[in-house]
């Protein structure tokens, strides 16, 4: 819950801070892809989980500099500063993020700006990027995805969801139906009883047009999560209590 993000943040810099620390943001000479592999996935956890002011700050200078002079980023931690920046970032970085988007030449660049435009925490930005997915700066066939990481992000139950129950018709009269499911492949990492149930509710009442048992097997792994969460919450509790 919200209530244990604070011990969660730091007990992932307390794990990933000296190894991060011990790479840099630069490679070395005649370093292997697993060690650039390795300092991509610790910038996106220090700066998205770890909540790390540090590498956020670094990351948003040097990603400055990326756009003005093309240096500051290596490849391999680019998409993880981009993600730094939108996890901490308010309406002036969407700005800046939304510009991204739409000016990337390549199609690497254009899906790593749009998947953080899903990365926002303001509820009004992630309702912004909701709104998005159903206009004409998203491709037809981005539209679910940029939906299901918003609903796999830190507003999921609270802010996508109730969104995705409004906007149930326009999403599966505009996508097509092998590609929707992408939306929905995200709800097995609620965690929440109370949102979990809701969701129960709502596609009992409204089935989703999609073939075979897919559907269920989501909703069963969303109660795995709910149950192993529930389990975990008090053996978990005093650890995060002590960090």
């Amino acid at each position: 819950g919200e209530e244990h993000r604070p011990a969660v943040a730091a007990l992932a810099r307390r794990i990933a801070g000296p190894a991060f620390a011990a790479l840099g943001w630069e490679p070395g000479p005649g370093e292997s892809e697993r060690t650039g592999t390795a300092r991509g996935r610790l910038v996106t956890l220090l700066g998205t989980t770890g909540e790390d002011d540090g590498v956020r700050a670094e990351a948003t200078e040097r990603h400055a500099r990326f756009l003005a002079e093309g240096t500051g980023l290596c490849p391999d931690v680019l998409t993880g500063a981009v993600a730094a920046i939108a996890a901490s970032g308010g309406e002036d970085t969407y700005e800046l993020i939304l510009r991204c988007y739409r000016g990337a030449v390549t199609p690497q660049g254009r899906m790593r700006y749009l998947l953080a435009l899903a990365g926002f925490t303001d509820p009004a930005l992630v309702r912004r990027t909701l709104d998005l997915a159903l206009g004409d700066d998203v491709r037809i066939q981005d539209g679910p995805l940029l939906v299901g990481r918003a609903l796999a992000g830190r507003r999921g139950a609270e802010v996508v969801w109730p969104w995705i129950e409004d906007a149930i018709d326009e999403l599966l009269g505009r996508h097509p139906r092998n590609l929707i499911m992408r939306i929905f492949e995200s709800l097995e990492l609620i965690a929440d009883a109370e949102a979990a149930d809701r969701i129960h509710r709502f596609l009992a009442a409204h089935p989703v047009p999609i073939g075979g048992p897919r559907m269920a097997q989501v909703e069963e792994r969303m109660d795995v999560t709910v149950a192993m969460a529930a389990r975990l919450r008090p053996i978990l509790a005093p650890t995060l209590a002590a960090v």
